[in-house]
């Protein structure tokens, strides 16, 4: 095994903790030194995952069955760095300076934060135990040189052989709030309604949780969109399309994840949520975009042309058409807005079209992600499960769709 300076350990502990990450990529996992680190600090529920290159490395300390998921590969090869914690532990140094650049550059525009430790003092090393890989390519790093090279580090230690340096990027687009809604106060809420909220709460303890009844949302958007827009919003014949027409906005204001009271939670945002993303969502079906559960930053024009389409349908509505509720404020309305901004015709099987409408430059540019393949129903029953509470919640909620206006036109 190539040198790893035990002087820098405790105080890159230390930093861990305050990191306090979900998900962690251990690069050149080596003997697991990082990972016994982190297990001996951060809670169990932690995704540790691993890069190893050497065969013999892998085997000879079983980090298959130690780390949650290993990649035997070299790190350069990675296609994405989509963790909260990237950990350079002493391999930076085994590359020329420019892969080291562009790795870090790849790294930085998918991590929240890296840690790096490398020698800062002349260090040569040759193969060891027959493993090209501990070559140590650039020999003269220093302090100086490393936070001239690597951007966006903050702050670092210096130690008798190592430096550590802590980055921290700028890529969390999506603030880590929850909102919901629905007519009545929170305290008001039904004990099984209280239940669905308490599966977000739980598994997403560091999201702020957000709820307005159907005052407070009229006061949101009065004081958010103007006299205009609340007018519009309390013209709406059914407080469900209230419901819909709240949650493109206050997404819209201030960003975060959107759910339907009555879904449940049933996996931590973060495994599904990513840090390189504006905008994420799954069809509801072949046409529609689901809108149960979304998230986007504030702000995104996509959310914005939702709004766009539905203020104008608004303006001369017709509510006596069949479905009326989706062609105004629901899924037809929502996911028309979406298409007319990534210029795609409504009626395109998102589905099978998952691929085209995520490369297309619109999407690109704007980072917007939708879920496809084998997981497109991933806000259906994986991650989070809708439980359309519409038809199967009965006491104390509201039948929307046995409302007199919308039962005439089913």
């Amino acid at each position: 095994m190539g040198f790893s300076d035990p002087t820098n350990k405790p105080w890159t502990q230390q930093e861990i903790i305050k990191i306090n990450p979900k998900t962690v990529l251990d690069v050149g996992a080596g003997q697991g030194v990082y990972l016994d680190l982190i297990r001996a600090v951060l809670p169990e529920d932690v995704f540790v995952h691993a890069v190893e290159v050497w065969d013999p490395y892998i085997k000879q300390f079983n980090l298959a069955s130690r780390y949650d998921k290993l990649f035997q590969m070299d790190v350069r090869e990675m296609e994405t760095f989509d963790y909260d914690l990237v950990i350079l532990g002493d391999v930076l140094e085994h590359m020329p300076e420019k892969d080291a650049v562009e790795l870090w550059d790849r790294i930085s525009k998918d991590a929240k934060y890296a840690i790096i430790s490398i020698p800062i003092i002349h260090y040569h090393q040759d193969a060891i135990n027959g493993n090209p890989y501990e070559v140590h390519v650039e020999e003269d790093w220093n302090t100086e040189r490393v936070i001239k090279t690597f951007k966006g580090i903050k702050y670092h230690q210096e130690f008798p052989v190592t430096g550590v340096f802590i980055a921290k990027f700028e890529n969390e687009f999506i603030p880590k709030t929850i909102w919901q809604t629905y007519k009545d106060p929170f305290d008001q809420l039904q004990p099984y309604m209280l239940d669905a909220v308490n599966t977000w709460k739980h598994h997403n303890p560091e999201y702020e949780y957000k709820y307005m009844d159907d005052e407070q949302a009229k006061e949101f958007v009065l004081k958010e969109y103007g006299e205009e827009w609340l007018q519009l919003f309390n013209s709406l014949p059914v407080g469900v399309m209230r419901g819909d027409l709240w949650r493109y906005m206050v997404i819209y204001k201030y960003g975060g994840v959107y759910a339907d009271l009555d879904t449940l939670c049933n996996q931590p945002v973060f495994n599904w949520i990513s840090n390189k993303y504006k905008f994420i969502v799954c069809p509801e079906n072949d046409r529609d975009f689901c809108q149960w559960t979304f998230a986007a930053s504030p702000g995104h024009p996509f959310l914005k042309s939702v709004l766009d389409y539905i203020k104008e349908k608004l303006e001369n509505p017709n509510y006596e058409m069949q479905h009326f509720v989706h062609a105004h404020t629901g899924p037809t309305a929502w996911s028309n807005g979406i298409l007319n901004a990534l210029n795609i015709e409504y009626g395109t099987n998102l589905i099978d079209g998952y691929e085209k409408i995520n490369n297309s430059e619109i999407a690109k540019q704007n980072r917007f992600y939708l879920y496809g393949g084998e997981r497109w129903r991933i806000f259906h029953f994986e991650a989070v499960k809708h439980m359309y509470g519409s038809q199967t919640w009965k006491e104390g909620y509201v039948q929307w769709v046995e409302d007199p206006l919308v039962k005439g036109k089913r």
